[in-house]
């Protein structure tokens, strides 16, 4: 089990990764290494790459479109103002500002079911306040995959409700009848672990003072305006706007284009700006919707080798009767599978 061209290409890429190659070139390899090891060919497995990108094409769109929006927010100085205001509330306590930048992106999945957009447009301003108070920036990231994760996965609310749906309509399918009111009365232990996690991250692990080498960001705005203004309040309504239009529509990309648009009627933005900030955009969401072009790709060289079926089925021999050691395994298992479709 362990020459599985799955466990073979996932344990290249995680190893190439903490060599810290660049995570592209680390994908790629590891699906070179799926195709090679699965006997699908080189040449093939370039093939199906290409061909599987087109699967996060929406999720990349959005991105960049998350991002040009972002700097156009933070362009008015919006975003400056809201930083501030929240570091009246830090009050040079960083494990408050962890604290609520984790309770913010748990709104973003249930309360108000956003996802990833509120992240470009609330963190960039927000990173001269971390280095003021010296903070790890790996305690923020803890904080923002905990309020991203931990509320879908414990409550049916929003994006809970998909993913509850998901787990429910799988199990029901392999031969066990369930309600979905069921799941979450497993799903919580998952987040109370999760929630010990970050307390871990947030008072142990990273708590310790942390200097960063100053830079400027691309898009933020520097200076910090004394009070709202026309265009402030203008700034918050296409950010509803973006929010709504993706709430009633499903479409981050079109919440974008529709707040952008908004922006540039109300005089918010000029015409002759939009260049500037598509290219503020690429800078700052460019790279990470790129490594989800090819993430998807590779998801798709990885089911294309068609090891995941064979590995899920060597599992039972190695599990015997033993329910610790089956979920032990299981879990093992299903970290390489996600792994290896494009997580």
């Amino acid at each position: 089990m362990i020459f599985n061209p799955v466990i073979l290409s996932v344990t290249t890429m995680i190893v190439l990764s903490l060599l810290k190659l660049n995570v592209i070139l680390a994908i790629l390899v590891a699906a070179l290494v799926a195709g090679a090891t699965s006997g699908i060919g080189i040449n093939e497995t370039m093939k199906t790459l290409i061909g599987g990108m087109g699967g996060n094409s929406e999720t990349a769109l959005s991105y960049i479109l998350l991002g040009t929006l972002a700097v156009a927010i933070n362009s008015t100085g919006v975003a400056a103002l809201l930083s501030k205001k929240i570091s009246k509330v830090v009050s040079g306590k960083k494990w408050i500002l962890a604290l609520i930048i984790a309770v913010i992106a748990c709104f973003s999945q249930n309360l108000i079911p956003v996802h990833i957009a509120f992240i470009p447009i609330l963190i960039p301003p927000l990173l001269k306040l971390m280095d003021e108070l010296k903070m790890d920036r790996r305690a923020m990231a803890c904080s923002l995959t905990f309020g991203l994760k931990m509320p879908y996965i414990v409550l049916p609310v929003g994006f809970g409700l998909i993913f509850h749906g998901i787990i429910r309509d799988q199990i029901v399918s392999n031969g066990m009848n369930i309600e979905l009111s069921q799941v979450w009365k497993a799903t919580w232990i998952l987040g109370i672990a999760m929630l010990a996690g970050l307390l871990i991250a947030v008072f142990v692990s990273y708590s310790k003072p942390r200097d960063y080498k100053e830079l400027s960001i691309g898009g933020v705005h520097e200076d910090i305006p004394e009070k709202m203004e026309l265009k402030h309040w203008y700034t918050l309504i296409s950010a509803i706007i973006a929010f709504g239009i993706q709430l009633y529509t499903g479409s981050l990309p079109l919440g974008a284009i529709v707040a952008i648009g908004f922006m540039l009627a109300t005089k918010v933005i000029r015409w002759n700006e939009i260049d500037g900030l598509i290219s503020g955009g690429i800078g700052i969401m460019g790279l990470i919707a790129f490594i989800m072009l090819v993430a998807a790709g590779y998801g798709s060289v990885i089911r294309e080798t068609g090891a995941i079926a064979p590995l899920v089925q060597g599992v039972v021999g190695v599990v015997g009767g033993s329910k610790l050691m089956g979920s032990f395994v299981m879990l093992l298992v299903g970290l390489f599978v996600t792994m290896g479709i494009g997580t």
